[in-house]
């Protein structure tokens, strides 16, 4: 444990992942989000800052910084991505499985236009299928288990509407990764976002902090 007294967060994760059904929603996310609410955990995902392609994604799509229509952020943790998203013009919807998580979202952007959601990425309101001319993933699907990965994708395919865009970010995989979470994609694993009239447009493999991302982009025709 470290000094502080807090509990180490992957640590935590690994923890209360153990014994859990890998064919279920991992609800557990919630227990570390609301520990790290009352001091006593860390999310170690929280860097107080955007996923940093992110926000050269959007710098170099939307060079005036202004963009148009809804976006959605699925997994969206304390916000970060979102706001971002949302300083372009998108009307944003931003979800997370934790209740906690979205708490902590709303209170940290008290002003903000985001709507922030306590939502299963597994089992979305049926009304945002096909809802969104951006849908943003970063991270999201390789916190869940392999055994969900391909339900997870084509749920984020799910919600892209006509002529909109996907953008995936994920963690490659690399030899002596220990056992998940994270559960990271694989390539054949980041394709299967290809779902339900969506198709891949590109796929590259970036270096950034913390190892290599893969990088995809989806249109829905």
């Amino acid at each position: 444990m470290p000094d502080d007294g807090l509990v180490d967060g992957i640590e935590r994760v690994r923890e209360l992942a153990v014994g859990a059904d890998e064919g279920a929603s991992p609800w557990w996310y919630e227990q570390l989000y609301a520990e790290a609410r009352v001091g006593a955990s860390r999310v170690p995902w929280d860097h107080g800052e955007p996923t940093p392609y992110l926000v050269a994604w959007l710098r170099e799509r939307f060079p005036s910084g202004r963009g148009s229509g809804r976006a959605v952020v699925v997994g969206c943790a304390y916000g970060d991505d979102a706001e971002l998203v949302a300083s372009y013009g998108f009307a944003v919807t931003a979800f997370d499985i934790s209740a906690s998580a979205v708490e902590t979202a709303r209170s940290r952007h008290p002003a903000s236009a985001v709507d922030y959601r306590q939502a299963d990425l597994l089992g979305l309101p049926e009304d945002w299928r096909g809802a969104f001319d951006l849908v943003v993933e970063c991270t999201t699907l390789q916190s869940t288990p392999v055994a969900l990965h391909e339900r997870g994708a084509v749920s984020v395919a799910s919600l892209c509407a006509v002529d909109g865009k996907i953008l995936v970010i994920a963690r490659c995989p690399a030899d002596g990764d220990p056992p998940g979470p994270p559960w990271l994609l694989s390539e054949r694993e980041v394709w299967q976002v290809a779902a339900g009239g969506v198709r891949l447009s590109s796929l590259q493999r970036i270096s950034m902090r913390g190892g290599d991302r893969w990088v995809g982009e989806f249109v829905c025709a």
